[in-house]
């Protein structure tokens, strides 16, 4: 088993991004910014970020979060979730 200090923290949030990448995950190397789509100024966090796309900037940079589906959130999550599940299953002996 590795150290806790070799290990990777995987992070998951929603994020902002082109209407047409709605829908869409993307993988970062690094730690990632939460909130930071919608004004917060959170401390960075992670090793490694996942984000689900799952709406779009205003015009003006407002979050257009109001008709964001609950359904396209919980899609988006479980198929990173089951990503991981899979990753670290062929990892592990």
């Amino acid at each position: 088993r590795a150290s806790p200090e070799s290990e990777s923290v995987p992070t998951v949030d929603a994020s902002l991004g082109d209407a047409h990448h709605i829908g869409c995950i993307t993988l970062s190397p690094g730690a990632m910014q939460p909130g930071l789509g919608v004004r917060k100024d959170l401390p960075l966090v992670g090793h490694v970020s996942f984000t689900g796309i799952v709406g779009t900037l205003s015009d003006s940079g407002d979050a257009l979060l109001q008709g964001t589906r609950l359904s396209l959130v919980m899609t988006l999550a479980d198929s990173i979730t089951q990503g991981l599940l899979r990753f670290y299953s062929l990892c592990t002996p």
